[in-house]
């Protein structure tokens, strides 16, 4: 299961409610993705499909709808490693995220 997206401006506040795995708003994303990268592509340098759950495909709406977020995001996590770093300090990422868990 992909987590939720949570994103965090440099002093490490929050930057908005997280986007569920579940959210399909990233549709137009998605297809936009696809007419620019080959599927296979994607999948061997993120580790992810480019649906409407991926972070990648998230990001983009982010840009394209919320800007001034995005132009604050300084480290994207998944809601476990979120859980995980508040606990432990520790900015550990799932390797399943792909890009979708790097720092910017």
């Amino acid at each position: 299961m992909v987590p939720a997206l949570v994103l965090l401006d440099g002093a490490g506040n929050i930057l908005r409610p997280s986007i569920q795995q579940s959210d399909g708003r990233a549709a137009a994303e998605v297809a936009e993705l696809a007419s620019e990268v080959e599927e296979a592509a994607f999948l061997a340098r993120t580790g992810n499909e480019s649906i409407s759950s991926s972070f990648a495909t998230k990001l983009r709406w982010l840009e394209r709808h919320e800007p001034g977020v995005f132009s604050r995001i300084r480290t994207v996590f998944g809601s476990y490693d979120y859980v995980n770093w508040r606990l432990t300090k520790s900015a550990r990422r799932r390797a399943e995220l792909g890009a979708g868990g790097r720092h910017r």
